[in-house]
């Protein structure tokens, strides 16, 4: 099971992306799974398509791109290999897209958690 989570500056905002993580079933999470180099797995490409779906008071995108990579990203596999930069934040914006409609309209939250089967 995956948790996707949204977030956004104020109640009156749009929602905004926030990540995507693995859970276990117990409602823990892992994290920091394997070492990476941020700078190199984080292209300028990358950066530009992910960009405008983070809040826009969050203020080091990039930064929180590293975080979200290094800490959730990584422990992302798909046959026992490390899934890419690239298709973690492919698959963090299709879920986002897919399940934006999904949150509940009258929440006063400024974050909020979707778990995905």
């Amino acid at each position: 099971m995956d948790t996707l989570a949204f977030a956004r500056c104020d109640v009156t905002d749009s929602w905004s992306l926030h990540g995507l993580w693995p859970d276990f079933d117990n409602g823990t999470w892992p994290s920091y799974c394997h070492d990476t180099d941020c700078e190199t797995a984080i292209t300028d490409a990358l950066f530009n398509k992910m960009d405008e779906y983070y809040p826009p008071c969050w203020s080091d995108h990039r930064d929180l791109m590293c975080h979200e990579w290094m800490k959730h990203g990584t422990c992302f596999y798909e046959n026992t290999l490390l899934v890419s930069p690239e298709e973690y934040f492919n698959d963090t914006l299709d879920a986002y897209l897919k399940y934006y409609a999904d949150i509940p309209e009258d929440t006063d939250e400024l974050n909020y958690y979707l778990k995905l089967a």
